[in-house]
């Protein structure tokens, strides 16, 4: 059976790879999409090392009663490590395939990124609970209410984003990281040598030394 992904572009040109019914917060997994999408796989591998390594990442939505963190000038955010890790579980899995496919690992671009829910359990409460409690309620403690959330995750990557058919806004963004790659490899190229320690003059022989010779403070000039 072929996997249906949600991708609405030229699909010929994408190597997808994905995820499904993990047990994690499909916001979170949003969240964590949108940071590493239209980057390289190099950009993405950074900025997931970052958030599992302890790194807040700014949540533009999904962010009610969120507090503001100061790393992040300020703006609402958070750290999710365990949906960082399951987005980098896939996207090591989609650049796996794409090397199956012949397509080089430096080469490629994350043109789709996406989580959404699949299915909810509910969880019901014991018998001993239901005793006594009104029609189409169940259980007196509101751990007895939580549900189980499932969720998937999508990636897809291609070394040619221009005939993938994405959007121009979506290029223009693919352009933007490439060009901090570039900025980036040009400063490493240089190296940093340290400052010269500047020499006194009188090392160099370009000023001769002056010496008092009586005691009316008259200087002369020593002939060398």
């Amino acid at each position: 059976m072929k996997t249906k992904y949600s991708f609405n572009a030229n699909k010929s040109k994408v190597v997808f790879g994905r995820i499904s019914d993990v047990n994690a917060s499909f916001k979170d997994l949003a969240i964590v999409c949108t940071e590493i999408r239209y980057k390289s796989y190099s950009q993405a591998q950074t900025a997931l090392d970052n958030i599992i390594s302890g790194k807040p990442i700014i949540y533009r939505k999904y962010n009610k009663g969120m507090g503001s963190r100061h790393e992040l000038s300020g703006r609402k955010g958070r750290t999710p490590i365990k949906c960082a890790k399951i987005v980098n579980k896939v996207l090591l899995n989609t650049a796996n395939n794409a090397q199956n496919k012949g397509l080089a690992e430096e080469d490629l671009i994350i043109v789709h990124a996406c989580a959404n829910k699949t299915i909810r359990a509910v969880r019901s409460p014991s018998q001993g609970r239901q005793v006594g409690v009104p029609p189409g309620r169940y259980g007196f403690s509101s751990r007895a209410h939580s549900d189980l959330e499932f969720a998937k995750v999508e990636i897809g990557v291609s070394i040619n984003p221009e005939e993938v058919g994405l959007s121009k806004a979506s290029l223009k963004k693919i352009q933007i990281n490439k060009k901090r790659i570039i900025s980036v490899k040009n400063l490493t190229k240089k190296e940093k040598k340290s400052p010269k320690a500047k020499k006194h003059p009188m090392a160099k022989g370009q000023v001769k030394p002056k010496v008092i010779i009586d005691d009316e403070q008259t200087v002369k000039e020593v002939e060398s």
